[in-house]
C-alpha cells in the first residue's frame, strides 16, 4: 500500500490537536468525541468502529493522536496499531490505547511497539484528555510529564483501593489530590481551599464536590481493599473501622502519592481524633 502524503485531505488544516477515535461502541465513540472538542484544543475530525476504516482515517487527516480501542470490526486494535507503526514517521500519530481488559499478549504487543499510555475501562474523559494532550505534545516539557506521570499515579491508586472509576467522586478526588499537591496549604482548610478548587476546574458545585468524595470514600471503606488502605494510612487509620473525614483521606492519599515520609498534618488538626469520654463519636473539624 502506498502511504505517502497523496493521502493527506489538504483541505483539513487546523492547528488544533487531531484525534481520531476508534471503538465498537458508536454511543461511547460520540459521547467521547464531543467531550474532547469541548476542550478549545482539540478537534475529532471522525470516529469509527474498524480497524480499516480508522487506519484510512489517519492516512487521510494525519492525527496528532489515535485513540483506539483493541476490540474493532475487522481489523482488531493491535493489528491497527501494527500498521500505524509500519507508517513514515511524518505519518505517524501517537497511539493511546483503551480496553475493558488487557490480557498478558496485548499488554506485551503493546509495550514492544513502545505504547504506554493504556487506559482501563470504565475511565472517565478527564483521564483520555490528559492522555491525549500528553501524547499530542512535540516531546512533552518535564512539567507535563511530571503533571501527567502524577495524575497516572493518583488514578492507579484510586483503583487499587477500590473507588469504581464511573463515581464522579472519583475524578473529583483524584482533582483534589492534584491540588493539595500543589497547593498544600489547602489541607488547613479544605471546605474553602480544595472544593472551590475541584469545582471550577470539573465546572460543579462545591457541594456535589463534597457529597461525591464523601460517598466514594464510603464505598472504598465499606467494600475497597482494606490492605491497600492500610498501606496509605499507616498509623493514621481511624480506629474502629471508622470511615475517616473528606479532609484525613485526602490529605493521606497525597502524601502517599507523593512519597513524603511525614504526614504534614496530623489526625488531631485535620479534626479527626479521639478522647476518653467520646465512646466511639467522631469529631470533624474539616469534612
Amino acid at each position: 500500500m502506498d502511504t505517502n502524503n497523496q493521502y493527506i485531505n489538504e483541505n483539513f488544516t487546523t492547528n488544533k490537536v487531531t484525534v481520531i477515535i476508534a471503538d465498537t461502541n458508536e454511543a461511547f465513540r460520540e459521547v467521547l468525541a464531543d467531550s474532547l472538542t469541548a476542550n478549545s484544543e482539540i478537534v475529532v475530525p471522525g470516529t469509527y468502529a474498524g480497524g480499516s476504516d480508522a487506519f484510512f482515517a489517519v492516512l487521510k487527516y494525519n492525527p496528532d493522536v489515535l485513540l483506539t480501542d483493541l476490540i474493532l470490526q475487522g481489523t482488531d486494535g493491535i493489528s491497527l496499531v501494527e500498521k500505524i507503526f509500519e507508517l513514515p514517521v511524518s505519518l505517524r500519530p501517537r497511539v493511546v490505547v483503551m480496553s475493558a481488559f488487557f490480557s498478558a499478549y496485548a499488554r506485551e504487543k503493546l509495550s514492544h511497539l513502545g505504547i504506554t499510555r493504556a487506559i482501563n475501562k470504565p475511565c472517565d474523559v478527564s483521564e483520555i484528555l490528559s492522555a491525549i494532550l500528553y501524547e499530542s505534545a512535540d516531546g512533552p516539557s518535564a512539567e507535563t510529564k511530571e503533571a501527567y506521570e502524577i495524575e497516572y499515579t493518583i488514578t492507579e491508586t484510586l483503583r487499587d483501593i477500590g473507588i469504581p472509576a464511573h463515581l464522579a467522586g472519583f475524578s473529583y478526588i483524584r482533582e483534589a489530590v492534584v491540588q493539595l499537591l500543589l497547593h498544600p496549604g489547602y489541607i488547613a482548610n479544605v471546605t474553602r481551599s480544595v472544593y472551590p478548587a475541584v469545582a471550577k476546574k470539573l465546572v460543579t458545585t462545591q457541594s456535589r464536590v463534597e457529597r461525591a468524595i464523601r460517598n466514594a470514600i464510603e464505598i472504598a471503606w465499606e467494600r475497597g481493599n482494606s490492605l491497600s488502605l492500610a498501606k496509605i494510612f499507616g498509623d493514621q487509620l481511624p480506629a474502629g473501622g471508622e470511615r475517616p473525614p473528606n479532609a484525613l483521606f485526602l490529605s493521606a492519599l497525597a502524601r502517599s502519592v507523593s512519597n513524603i515520609s511525614a504526614p504534614p498534618y496530623s489526625s488531631a488538626q485535620l479534626g479527626y481524633n479521639r478522647k476518653p469520654g467520646d465512646h466511639g463519636q467522631r469529631r470533624y473539624g474539616v469534612m
